[in-house]
């Protein structure tokens, strides 16, 4: 629409997109997202918040960009956590993003990649799956990782990525403060995975309370998911290879702690999670 942000798909590849629709289904306004370079991307999720401001999350895989190449680079912000003309060395692995437009999508408030800052991995990248906005302002992003040296913060529940498999990937959490007019902080960022041998995490949902709790949804391949004392599924049947479990998890709101964690089906995948207005989870 007239204003965008922006207002092309330079290559005419996968390229991310935002519509804002109104209650009848007129189209308000709709933009373009992406790196303006040759490469994959995808628009994963979408929050919005009180003020009409939308928060997206995905996947770049875009690869060849660096200071110099500035405008083939994904769009971030001063004060990105991870800055778009980082150097990803391998097209394959990638990065996450999430990145917040005002409401008429003409303009970018913030924006950030999120993977490994030094481009490498174990042999997987980094896409985000889920984001949401709690009623403080707070967005909270959650995805997938294969990145040993996420930008993990002080105090983090899960400091590194278990590396007992030969191509370890594990879930992530991160909590940004509000979007002000310098941008936007990194409260927390966590892994959220196996402690030991397992195959694949994957944190593909997230709701947040008033209180600033994240609960996160997803699935695990391994038995060592962390679950907690009184989980109402506390083992992943080893028997139904290649295990498949859904998992919910409550992170505290600084995100160091799990405050309960639970296997909830086996053979399962959970891809969404809502709360109600008396903070029940669905």
């Amino acid at each position: 629409t007239p204003g965008a942000y922006q207002t092309r798909n330079p290559n005419g590849l996968y390229f991310p997109f935002v519509a804002k629709f109104s209650a009848s289904g007129q189209l308000i306004n709709s933009t373009f997202l992406g790196a303006g370079g040759a490469g994959y991307e995808y628009g994963l999720g979408i929050a919005s918040d009180s003020l009409g401001q939308a928060y997206v999350v995905g996947y770049t895989s875009y690869s060849h960009c660096t200071p110099q190449t500035l405008q083939d680079c994904f769009p971030t912000t001063p004060g990105a956590v991870i800055p778009g003309s980082n150097v990803i060395v391998d097209s394959h692995f990638g990065n996450g993003f999430v990145s917040v437009l005002n409401p008429s999508l003409s303009a970018l408030l913030y924006s950030t990649l999120l993977g490994d800052p030094t481009g490498a991995s174990s042999g997987y990248g980094t896409e985000a799956f889920g984001v949401t906005v709690d009623p403080s302002g707070n967005f909270y992003v959650v995805g997938q990782t294969g990145a040993a040296n996420l930008p993990v913060t002080s105090g983090a529940f899960q400091k590194t990525l278990a590396t007992s498999t030969a191509i370890p990937v594990a879930g992530f959490a991160a909590k940004f403060g509000p979007v002000s007019a310098k941008g936007a902080s990194l409260l927390y960022l966590t892994y959220l995975g196996a402690t030991g041998a397992g195959f694949t995490d994957i944190a593909s949902g997230v709701a947040a309370d008033s209180q600033g709790n994240a609960y996160i949804g997803g699935y695990t391949r391994s038995p060592t998911f962390p679950v907690t004392s009184g989980a109402i599924q506390n083992v992943c049947d080893p028997n139904s290879f290649p295990y498949n479990c859904a998992f919910v998890a409550k992170l505290n709101p600084t995100g160091t702690a799990l405050v309960w964690s639970t296997f909830v089906e086996p053979a399962s995948f959970l891809t969404a999670i809502q709360l109600d207005a008396q903070g029940n989870v669905y």
